[in-house]
């Protein structure tokens, strides 16, 4: 069974029925998301299901929520794809419009941030009865030390930095010019 109790609402039922890849593009939304990502196609299909998940609890929790970096990645996706987000999703499904608001900036919105996503996880172990994927949901003080760049992969070479200490990293975020 896959928590909430298979979704007894009908509004979370079609949210998880939600089809992004009604075309037969070579293009479609989840291979876009896996391109665009550097996932591979059964990464990008997890992180959709969890997209889903963060839907209902944008419907359930009862408070803002704030989703991980990859979920992050689906919504500014899927608002893209402007019909089918603001047509069929917010006002046939929902019945409300859910707008993305940004981050903005600076110690305190951070650290409200930080506290916003930390209840986020909360609500998700409540609703779902179960710990959210840590490689899709990481840990509060890991969640906002990435800082990501658009990179033309087909002009520079991506190579990974060796793993450091998250509070290094942090310091160095900190210290790094805006």
């Amino acid at each position: 069974m896959d928590g909430l109790a298979a979704y007894p609402n009908d509004r979370h039922q079609a949210i998880m029925d939600l089809c992004f890849d009604e075309s037969d593009d070579d293009m479609s939304f989840s291979r876009r998301l896996a391109l665009s990502n550097l996932w591979s196609s059964d990464f990008a299909d997890r992180v959709i299901r969890e997209y889903k998940r963060f839907l209902i609890l944008t419907d359930e929790a009862g408070q803002a929520v704030s989703p991980s970096d990859a979920v992050d990645q689906v919504w500014h996706l899927h608002l893209t794809y402007t019909r089918h987000y603001w047509d069929h999703l917010c006002r046939e499904i929902l019945g409300w419009d859910l707008h993305h608001t940004p981050c903005g900036g600076g110690k305190g919105e951070r650290e409200r941030q930080v506290e916003l996503y930390r209840q986020t996880l909360d609500s998700y172990r409540d609703l779902f009865g179960e710990t959210p994927p840590v490689d899709i949901w990481p840990a509060p003080d890991r969640r906002f030390v990435a800082r990501h760049a658009r990179i033309d992969i087909n002009r520079n070479w991506i190579v990974p930095k060796p793993e450091t200490d998250p509070s290094e990293q942090k310091r160095a975020l900190q210290e790094a010019p805006a």
